[in-house]
């Protein structure tokens, strides 16, 4: 990552899943699941902030809200709940347009997904109350094993800047 990072001259990386935290402009959520890196020294962090639970972690650039999010795929569908819950009330709070994005493990045809299951159900949902969109184009695997794989992984944006994604 890091050295595609230098490569592509990458201004904010959203982790999901990462192996390890880097120190310089890495904000990572409580458990080090999730991270929203800044490599760029031209862009400032206006604020930064976490869940408890660990499930996202979130830094404010340009006047835009960015979070980076990681769902287990282990995790029971209440706790998968609750945590989307406080990640649907942090979002509330911001009088900033949002970019989610993350690993969900959720599934919906609204992001490409061939078919719905409970989790994809709840994020939809959340998305729709909070009027997101989700950026996912096309049915291309997100999450690839073998020969197989899904669409577990989705960006959403606010309406306002949908148009720049």
């Amino acid at each position: 990552m890091l050295r595609t990072v230098q490569e592509r001259n990458v201004d904010v990386v959203l982790a999901s899943e990462q192996y390890r935290n880097i120190q310089h402009r890495w904000h990572a959520g409580a458990e080090s699941r999730c991270a929203v890196y800044v490599p760029s020294t031209r862009l400032r962090e206006a604020a930064v902030g976490t869940a408890d639970s660990g499930s996202f972690a979130w830094v404010e650039l340009g006047g835009i809200r960015l979070y980076s999010c990681y769902y287990s795929p282990n995790s029971p569908i209440d706790t998968f709940a609750a945590d989307l819950s406080k990640l649907a009330d942090d979002i509330s709070t911001s009088n900033l347009p949002v970019v989610v994005a993350g690993d969900f493990n959720a599934k919906a045809p609204e992001w490409g997904s061939a078919l719905t299951d409970r989790r994809g159900s709840l994020l939809a949902e959340m998305a729709s109350q909070l009027h997101l969109h989700a950026a996912n184009r096309g049915s291309a695997f997100t999450f690839r094993r073998g020969d197989t794989g899904s669409v577990i992984d989705v960006t959403f944006t606010s309406a306002s800047i949908a148009h720049r994604v």
